[in-house]
């Protein structure tokens, strides 16, 4: 997801094919790559922070909390949004 080699970053390389800011919130490596969540946006980004989620022993998990900006200078509002992906596997007891 991040890889350092742009042709292996594929949300880097979205992102700037559209012309979009974007932010990862790595959540594991894996093959020397970050995986994890990703936002993509047309706006500004103000500040972004990924939080780690995961339970217990389960597979690392992650929220990326990113804020971004609306609106001119003299009238700029903020959007928070959060992107989580959580587990889709229930042990059995």
């Amino acid at each position: 997801m991040d890889h350092a080699d742009p042709q292996h970053n594929q949300v880097r390389w979205i992102a700037g094919e559209l012309g979009f800011h974007y932010r990862i919130g790595g959540n594991r490596r894996l093959h020397g790559a970050a995986y994890g969540n990703a936002v993509l946006t047309r706006l500004p980004i103000a500040a972004s922070q990924n939080h780690d989620i995961t339970w217990r022993k389960s597979e690392p998990r992650g929220c990326l909390d990113v804020l971004l900006e609306l609106g001119e200078r003299e009238a700029i509002h903020r959007l928070r949004i959060f992107n989580v992906h959580l587990g889709t596997y229930l042990p059995i007891n």
